[in-house]
């Protein structure tokens, strides 16, 4: 399979398509042409959509490597299981199914062998790896049965660390399964119906080296393993020691400095002085006096002048290096020109054919492709500190949100009213505008009205920026969907994905829309909240308005499960314990929903049509409607806030963090989820939820920062501290085993 694009890899595959990226010189997809002969395999189709002339001028009719290609290119995108369905004249036996994008060095015999042995219809190939998040997690029993699917889990999701390569081995008559001529995909719809089917379904677990190499870090780190050997490739360069290849064709002066390992491709030039270490140098090219490159991969006929330093960077073709310049940690694109004593910083990706005046200092990619921490929190977009907004890259935020809402739609915006948010905001409009929605500014209206008039359909969705309300430094941006919702997971990847990759839809700018005010929608709102809580002005005075979060939920649940039996009673991870003892003791269903309101508020959203549901989404999410539902309550003759909060169970919540590297989170889940260290029910649901009638434990992993929490609410602090201190060690001890 050679159709991918390479997206998060450009400027690299700006004009190349990601399987023919080179590792060791060598494309990807000539490394995994060499693979399959050698197991054998020397009839293969190779499937192409992006830039598939290039392709095939690389790999010919495959007579080159001993076997036989046939190419089949899609038109339009087929997905991957489309792809291979575009090719059903060329299956007619057990057939595998490998990524031409991909390094591996996996046993396909022992593989093909295990898919006959279990007398399998279709066999995943797994592999363990430390970060699952952007792969496939496959759950198997002991004998390898396949079970589920978690599809590019985030860390509350993940159940294991092993994760589908893009290897298979498949039966041709599964692939009846497939329609034709059509968007189809293994993972999210071919794998669904064979599970389904109940047709043997099995997972194999390699023991060898498997590498997609997706984005930069990666990559990277495929060409390092190579150097270093972890991975069984063929180079075509001679080892003349240990760690050093250099080709037969290459010119290397006698005073380099050559610290292992190094790779030297053909028709190199690498004159006196220069010193190379940890690095791989591309065909036909020239590095000069005294120039250094370190721990960097350069690809074929760059010319790398006198004094340059090159390190922890990707050069590709054609690339002119000035004198005296500097690269540090960044990606240079084909026939870019950097002018003498310029200096590269980290971070920074340069497109193609772009000519960086002498002694510039780059600090930010060149037009297009720019990266910066995106992060959303419980209450959030909080990707930034107050010290590092800057205009550009809030302009960008608002063109992605403008993106995800599409063309001919409408959003709202508003603010806290302070003078920085007020900035941020005219930042933020400016992008939204640019992709040619209707902007309607709300000015200072608060989050609870912006949040009701979308659900009223006079919005799209919205936007609000203000203090971070979860008290660390700094402001937050808080994204509306239509239903007046923070976003859902899958809606904030999207976001995030929009940002990361700059995919705007701009407009032309006599099409940009004229922005208007959003008119006073605040009377309405007051007027419609008075409609579901229409007794609060009997007992005004009654009500105390301080509550914790935990409180306000319990407090909700209380009044719910008195007033609406039919309503299920929605519980976050991070505070469930005395919400759920209070649904428990009037027999409410509990749902139990992830730890920030956009998990909580998309739940709810399927059930909004049950009486009672909608009252409770306003008490949890706006503290006037909550504060109004009290003072509603009250009027009853049967109701009495002060006795309600007093038969609330006092809780004890304990949480105590450890560092964690990112790549062994998905490996102490794992460890936990197979092997529990507490008695008691568990489930994912944003991270490992264990719990029983007394204590209820949460252990997940931070998904902004290298570490792990572990929270424990019980109803005695003694037992509650014992146990987070118990855990804790549990932890420390796997970490440090």
């Amino acid at each position: 399979m050679a159709g991918g694009e390479g997206v998060r890899l450009r400027p690299m595959t700006s004009e190349r398509p990601k399987p023919l990226v080179p590792i060791l010189g060598t494309s990807v997809i000539e490394h995994i042409v060499v693979l399959l002969k050698k197991h054998g395999i020397t009839d293969i189709a190779v499937t192409l959509h992006y830039m598939p002339g290039e392709i095939k001028s690389e790999l010919g009719d495959g007579s080159e490597y001993g076997v036989k290609l046939t190419y089949f290119i899609e038109e339009e995108p087929l997905g991957t299981c489309g792809s291979v369905k575009n090719c059903k004249g060329f299956l007619d036996d057990t057939f595998i199914v490998i990524s031409g994008d991909a390094i591996t060095d996996m046993d396909l015999t022992e593989i093909a062998n295990f898919h006959h042995k279990v007398n399998s219809k279709a066999t995943i190939v797994t592999k363990k790896v430390p970060v699952p998040l952007e792969y496939g997690v496959v759950l198997a029993d002991e004998s390898g049965r396949i079970t589920g699917f978690v599809e590019k889990p985030d860390w509350g999701e993940v159940k294991n660390d092993r994760v589908n390569t893009g290897v298979y081995i498949l039966s041709p008559d599964v692939m009846e399964m497939c329609p034709e001529n059509t968007f189809f995909d293994f993972s999210k719809d071919l794998f669904p119906k064979i599970l389904e089917s109940n047709i043997p379904f099995y997972a194999f677990e390699t023991s060898g080296y498997w590498c997609d190499i997706g984005e930069k870090h990666a990559y990277m780190k495929a060409n390092l393993d190579a150097l270093n050997k972890d991975v069984k490739l063929i180079p075509e360069a001679v080892e003349i020691s240990n760690g050093v290849w250099v080709d037969k064709n290459a010119i290397v002066a006698d005073n380099v400095i050559l610290n292992p390992p190094v790779y030297i491709g053909k028709g190199c030039c690498v004159n006196s002085g220069a010193h190379l270490s940890g690095s791989v140098i591309g065909n036909g090219t020239v590095i000069d006096k005294g120039a250094r490159v370190l721990n960097s991969v350069l690809w074929n006929n760059t010319n790398v002048s006198k004094g340059v330093t090159v390190e922890k960077s990707i050069v590709c073709d054609k690339v002119q290096l000035g004198s005296s310049s500097f690269l540090y940690e960044c990606v240079v694109g084909k026939e870019v020109v950097v002018g003498k004593c310029s200096v590269i910083k980290s971070g920074v990706r340069i497109w193609p054919n772009i000519h960086v005046e002498d002694e510039k200092t780059v600090t930010r990619t060149i037009t297009k492709g720019r990266s910066s921490v995106f992060e959303f929190g419980q209450s959030g977009f909080t990707g930034f500190k107050t010290d590092s907004i800057n205009p550009e890259y809030l302009a960008r935020l608002g063109a992605s949100f403008g993106t995800l809402l599409g063309p001919s739609t409408t959003v709202g915006t508003s603010s806290d009213g302070t003078g920085h948010a007020q900035m941020m905001l005219l930042a933020l409009e400016s992008g939204l505008a640019s992709t040619g929605l209707q902007v309607k500014r709300g000015n200072d209206i608060t989050l609870p009205v912006l949040r009701w008039t979308c659900r009223q359909g006079i919005l799209d969705g919205a936007v609000y920026i203000g203090s971070d309300p979860t008290g660390d430094e700094g402001m937050v941006i808080v994204f509306l969907n239509s239903y007046g919702n923070d976003l859902s997971k899958k809606e904030r990847r999207k976001l995030k994905s929009i940002f990361e990759k700059e995919e705007y839809t701009f407009v032309d700018i006599h099409n940009v829309l004229p922005m208007k005010e959003l008119t006073n929608p605040e009377d309405f709102y007051v007027t419609d909240i008075y409609k579901y809580f229409n007794e609060a002005y009997k007992a005004l005075r009654m009500v105390p308005l301080n509550y914790t979060k935990e409180e306000q939920e319990a407090i909700t649940a209380y009044i719910i499960a008195s007033y609406h039996k039919e309503a299920p009673i929605f519980v976050s991870v991070g505070s469930s314990l005395s919400a759920s003892r209070v649904a428990e003791y009037f027999g409410s269903e509990i749902v139990m929903c992830g730890d920030s309101r956009g998990d909580i508020m998309e739940k709810m959203e399927e059930y909004m049509d049950v009486d009672g549901v909608y009252q409770q989404y306003l008490m949890l999410f706006d503290d006037f409607a909550f504060n109004l539902a009290l003072c509603h309550y009250s009027a009853s003759k049967d109701f009495s806030v002060k006795n309600m909060v007093a038969s609330l169970p006092r809780i004890y919540k304990k949480e105590r963090e450890i560092y964690c590297d990112n790549d062994r989170k998905a490996e102490l889940i794992s460890y936990f989820t197979n092997s529990p260290q507490y008695e008691g029910k568990f489930e994912i649901n944003d991270g490992l939820l264990m719990y029983n009638d007394n204590v209820h434990v949460r252990l997940f992993a931070d998904e902004n920062r290298p570490s792990f929490k572990i929270q424990v609410e019980g109803f005695n602090e003694e037992y509650a501290q014992s146990l987070i201190d118990e855990l804790f060690e549990a932890v420390d001890r796997y970490l440090n085993r």
